[in-house]
């Protein structure tokens, strides 16, 4: 039997506002924070959240990053998953660290 999503998961997900997007800065040791990239939010929760991005950002799994979403701070997260949708999209989910 397959569990509900409010029973898998460890936080509650919401949407964000409309066309809300991430910046994120590849070089998560740094301390200064330099965004190269965005990312369209697709869903947040108090632990992570869910990000499209382009492929060509070169984001794997296990990757550090700095993050900042929308108008909070800049942040630490680390990607839990990487899914491919098409050949220059990817959806990734992002853990805070």
């Amino acid at each position: 039997m397959l569990k509900k999503d409010s029973e898998r998961r460890k936080n509650f997900r919401f949407r964000p506002d409309p066309l809300d997007y991430a910046l994120i800065d590849k070089e998560a040791q740094k301390d200064s924070f330099d965004p190269k990239h965005i990312g369209l939010i697709i869903n947040e929760s108090y632990g992570g959240c869910d990000l499209a991005v382009l492929l060509e950002c070169g984001i794997e799994k296990g990757d550090q990053l700095k993050i900042k979403l929308g108008e909070s701070g800049v942040m630490k997260a680390e990607v839990s998953w990487k899914k491919t949708l098409d050949y220059k999209v990817s959806r990734i989910g992002l853990q805070y660290v």
